[in-house]
């Protein structure tokens, strides 16, 4: 029974996000391995589970995205642009050098054009993911980042994010 397999599937997630918070680790990491831990235990199985579970992932994605959304404030975003800019572009061409050189080195001398596909490759990774806003969130809540900064880091996520399409369709310019 379908209904029963999401169920369950999402009864193991939930209850490795629950043990991961419990021992003082991220409710996030507990997803996640909750998610691998199907995928592992049977590839079908995981197949199955994602295929299911596909309509509730688009939700939890926009609920994810709606209350980022309700964090961000435009007059803010306008008043720190400058800022928000030196962060996207140190943290675009961090992520390009620190992709570009593992990639191009693994490649090795027999690929026709190493360099340009290594290039290319760490081109359309170096935005800044939605991870970031976990990332940034986990910080405010430990109090490792102030709220300015982590106000500053979500105009940076956001506007990296929204400039990652048009970064897609430049890689092929390279």
């Amino acid at each position: 029974d379908a209904e029963a397999f999401v169920l369950l599937a999402l009864a193991y997630a939930f209850a490795l996000a629950w043990t991961t918070d419990e021992l003082g680790l991220s409710v996030e990491l507990g997803a996640f391995l909750g998610g691998l831990g199907l995928r592992a235990f049977s590839v079908d199985l995981g197949l199955r589970a994602e295929h299911l579970v596909g309509g509730l992932k688009d939700t939890f994605v926009a609920w994810f995205f709606a209350s980022i959304g309700l964090v961000v404030n435009p007059r803010f975003l306008l008043d720190n642009l400058r800022a928000i800019l030196t962060v996207v572009t140190f943290v675009f061409l961090l992520k390009l050098a620190t992709g570009f050189l593992p990639l191009w080195l693994l490649a090795g001398r027999k690929a026709a054009a190493p360099a340009i596909g290594a290039l290319r490759t760490s081109w359309i990774l170096a935005h800044i993911s939605e991870f970031g806003f976990v990332l940034a969130s986990k910080g405010t809540s430990w109090g490792v980042i102030s709220r300015h900064v982590y106000l500053l880091l979500i105009g940076a996520n956001a506007l990296s994010l929204s400039l990652a399409p048009w970064l897609f369709r430049l890689r092929d310019v390279l």
